[in-house]
């Protein structure tokens, strides 16, 4: 019996954490912009196949993160967040050039991000950490990209340092870094599943480095990750 619950509880888990990951990934892509509403507890629930507190969780998530906001008998919103002077700041991207700063820019921020979330992770992140990695490593044997969650580890990582201006950066960053990723979307199958699948060991290295609480090894885990892509990008190496 307590099997079957455990494995109830992980697969609740899982389809929480999906739900996140897609509104997420919406709401930062600029498909539900600033003030449009959710769908309904009701409609996501059929949406997913999950029950309504399995998407109270997802929703709960997103609440404390600062990206949605509920209005009572009007619905669930999405919050402005970013500061737009924060936004403005970053040009539109316009060459491979460009593509190659964003990188450039990412390998800085996100290596000191991932060393402060080596410091402060608690045991809920261990648990996202351990569920992300079976997540990415499935869609590699599927053979899919895995855009939508590693988007999302980079960005709990952001989270997990309780600095919002992290956050605001990443969230920032986000339609330059999904000019990469739609990149490695037009490359040819084998070359695509090698990307993906070093990425996966890449990530796989962060997150040792996370759950040992190695702010040194995390900083260079996801410096190498960062770099790496980059050389895989544009050299194809």
């Amino acid at each position: 019996m307590k099997q079957i619950r455990d494995e109830n509880r992980a697969r609740r888990h899982k389809l929480s954490a999906q739900l996140h990951s897609d509104l997420l990934n919406s709401i930062l892509s600029g498909d539900l912009g600033i003030g449009a509403p959710l769908p309904t507890e009701h409609q996501l629930s059929d949406d997913y196949g999950v029950s309504r507190a399995t998407v109270r969780a997802a929703l709960g998530k997103l609440k404390d993160d600062g990206y949605i906001d509920s209005r009572r008998g009007s619905g669930t919103f999405v919050k402005e967040r970013e500061d737009p002077q924060v936004l403005r700041a970053f040009a539109p991207m316009s060459s491979l050039r460009d593509l190659e700063k964003c990188f450039e820019a990412r390998s800085v921020i996100e290596s000191e991000i991932a060393a402060i979330a080596a410091e402060r992770r608690g045991d809920a992140d261990v648990a996202y950490f351990a569920d992300h990695l079976r997540e990415m490593k499935r869609l590699l044997d599927l053979g899919e990209l895995h855009t939508s969650e590693d988007t999302a580890f980079h960005l709990r990582l952001a989270t997990i340092t309780d600095n919002p201006y992290f956050k605001s950066i990443l969230g920032s960053l986000r339609p330059h870094i999904l000019i990469g990723m739609n990149i490695t979307k037009t490359l040819p199958r084998g070359p695509r599943r090698v990307h993906v699948a070093r990425s996966v060991t890449e990530h796989e290295r962060v997150i040792d480095a996370l759950i040992a609480g190695s702010p040194e090894r995390a900083r260079k885990a996801m410096r190498e990750h960062i770099l790496l892509s980059q050389r895989r990008l544009f050299h194809g190496t």
